[in-house]
């Protein structure tokens, strides 16, 4: 059951993609430090990469592994895909994408986007990956009658605010604020 809606989403992310004219996905994932990463292929590549990840040298993000380890993979989380809007792209490469000689990328003008977790190349999730550690603490809290919320405020209307709260399960409806 779960292998089939995995099929159907990986068919409507690709269905979208043609739809909109996407020539690149980054892949995004979040280094040992918290800072955003990316890699970015071209479109041709990501069915493959739905099913099997695509491979990155990890010994070239600080924290991330020392050389004899350094293989890692980046597996899609399908729920994270979203087309980029076109002004969040940077001017400086979508200039030189119009100019360049022998310019195959003239029509791949959409970039999309989609959030992957970091694993090894045995399948197993990095230690290393922020998203992997989150996802262990979120089974420690839910094995202890907790779950945990999340979710955007809006402040002004110029800045959002994040709220989390601990909920428990036995406890409730007693909700503990967590930042």
């Amino acid at each position: 059951m779960a292998e089939q809606q995995d099929q159907a989403k990986r068919e409507q992310i690709l269905a979208t993609i043609e739809a909109e004219g996407v020539g690149f996905v980054n892949l995004e994932f979040t280094d040992v430090v918290g800072m955003a990463k990316c890699v970015t292929i071209p479109v041709e590549q990501l069915p493959d990469c739905l099913i099997h990840g695509k491979w990155f040298d990890g010994s070239a993000i600080e924290g991330f592994a020392r050389v004899a380890e350094s293989d890692m993979y980046l597996f899609p989380d399908l729920d994270t895909f979203a087309i980029l809007p076109g002004k969040i792209r940077p001017h400086e490469i979508t200039t030189s994408l119009r100019t360049a000689p022998n310019n195959q990328f003239l029509e791949a003008g959409a970039v999309a986007r989609i959030i992957c977790d970091v694993r090894t190349p045995n399948g197993e999730p990095f230690d290393g990956d922020p998203r992997a550690t989150l996802l262990k603490a979120l089974e420690v809290a839910n094995s202890m009658g907790y779950n945990f919320l999340s979710g955007l405020r809006q402040v002004t209307t110029k800045s959002l605010q994040v709220s989390t709260s601990l909920i428990s399960k036995r406890l409730m409806p007693c909700i503990l604020p967590m930042d």
